[in-house]
């Protein structure tokens, strides 16, 4: 520490000074800081100024008295874990970073926020104090991330073009004149349904990527969306309005029960059932129900995590008094998949899938974290679904007087391939699985392509 003191006493110019410090005895260390940013301070030529703390233990935070003098020069600030008890003015400042930074009022953050009219970035998160913040007229400001804070108010950012907001608790946003907006990260988990189909409205435009818990609400810009959140189990009514959609990502813990969507160009679909969700017949059921909203796909990639076998059961016995729809026809399913125990009976699971849709092609991609736990149990996987897609029976009697008929009633045809082949080679013969594993790592997959027949 003497050593960081004597270098920085003296007369040199530095133009940046990055502190990552962790503050084992507060009193003693915070001496030695405050001495380090005394110099730093007088220093009129830093642009740069990163300072980052931990705390080993519940102490109270380093206390950052004074950014007056330096903040003059500054054009980038990163402050993590500290606080902050007076306000100060950075009129060069272009990306400001509050990461868990104390404040004595609301004011602090929004007076340095006021003066900033170069800034470009700005990125606060978690900073305690902070319960409202107002962010108005800063012209160059292209991007913002604003974490914890329940009452939010933007105006007149006129190019403003990407904002990522989260809150846990109840919690209000506000949006106005911000036309130019391209990108909304919406992960907040309080806000009410009529907030969320206010916010995006006609008053984004050009608004082309949307990430949001809530979505009931038409857009003819939209060209991709992403339902992502932690508490998407609430979430059981959606619906899409969007023309021009090509790319819909969700995941949750439920598959929602109302569901509609309208859109002509849509390509790809991605679904993410969160762990421990994909448990019965009646969860492949609503798959199937939620699948057959989607008219014309040309991808859907499903990421699932795979539980013990007594909680994975698919029956179509189950099925005999469901109204159910066709299933959904597409051009191609990637199933990704994690597994979370190290043998699992993967027959109900496969049955479940390929009662759900059918895809022209299968590809089972196999995660990093099921290979590192388990030693490639993809491999299995691979070797059950080629078994029961070889075995089936020509003209199968499983389904005699029911009106829902399985999948072994329209498979005609399938062959196999690995990821490293082409489609028009010669394809692998059920002999040659142990070559397919032996060619199968991590980032490779196996590809079975299908031929279906349907009468009528």
């Amino acid at each position: 520490m003497n050593w960081v003191g004597k270098s920085l006493s003296q007369k040199v110019k530095i133009e940046m000074f990055s502190l990552h410090m962790t503050l084992s005895n507060h009193d003693a260390d915070a001496f030695h800081v405050d001495r380090w940013i005394q110099f730093v301070t007088t220093n009129h030529n830093l642009q740069v100024l990163l300072l980052d703390f931990t705390m080993t233990t519940r102490t109270k935070k380093y206390v950052l008295h004074d950014l007056t003098n330096v903040a003059a020069s500054l054009a980038f600030l990163m402050l993590r874990n500290c606080e902050l008890r007076r306000p100060f003015f950075a009129f060069f400042l272009k990306d400001l970073s509050l990461t868990s930074v104390s404040v004595c009022g609301n004011h602090i953050i929004e007076n340095l926020l006021s003066s900033c009219h170069l800034l470009q970035r700005f990125h606060i998160v978690d900073c305690l104090g902070t319960n409202k913040l107002r962010v108005i007229d800063l012209p160059c400001l292209k991007a913002a991330t604003i974490k914890g804070v329940s009452m939010i108010q933007i105006v007149r950012l006129p190019n403003l073009e990407k904002l990522e907001y989260a809150c846990l608790g109840p919690s209000t946003l506000e949006v106005i004149d911000c036309n130019n907006l391209k990108e909304f990260c919406f992960l907040e988990y309080g806000m009410t349904e009529e907030q969320t189909i206010e916010q995006f409205s006609s008053k984004f435009p050009f608004l082309e990527k949307l990430k949001l818990q809530r979505l009931k609400k038409s857009s003819k810009q939209l060209k991709r969306l992403s339902l992502l959140g932690t508490r998407c189990e609430t979430l059981e009514e959606l619906m899409i309005d969007c023309p021009n959609l090509r790319s819909y990502k969700y995941r949750g813990v439920v598959i929602p029960s109302i569901f509609s969507i309208n859109t002509s160009c849509l390509q790809y679909v991605t679904l993410a059932p969160k762990p421990h969700t994909i448990n019965n017949t009646q969860w492949f059921l609503r798959l199937r129900k939620y699948l057959a909203n989607f008219k014309q796909v040309d991808c859907l990639k499903l990421w699932l995590f795979i539980k013990p076998p007594d909680q994975e059961a698919f029956s179509m016995m189950e099925l005999k008094d469901e109204s159910i729809p066709p299933p959904l026809k597409l051009k191609q399913l990637e199933v990704h998949t994690f597994y979370r125990a190290p043998s699992l009976d993967y027959t109900s699971l496969i049955d479940g899938l390929l009662w759900s849709s059918y895809p022209e092609t299968i590809s089972i991609c196999s995660e990093i974290e099921s290979i590192h736990s388990y030693q490639q149990p993809h491999e299995e996987f691979v070797k059950v679904l080629y078994k029961k897609l070889e075995d089936r029976e020509e003209n199968p009697e499983c389904c005699n007087g029911s009106h829902i008929k399985c999948w072994r009633h329209h498979l005609k045809a399938f062959k196999c391939v690995s990821s490293s082949q082409k489609i028009d080679e010669q394809s692998l013969h059920h002999n040659t699985l142990n070559e397919l594993f032996f060619a199968l790592e991590i980032g490779n997959s196996v590809k079975f392509i299908l031929t279906w027949e349907f009468s009528g």
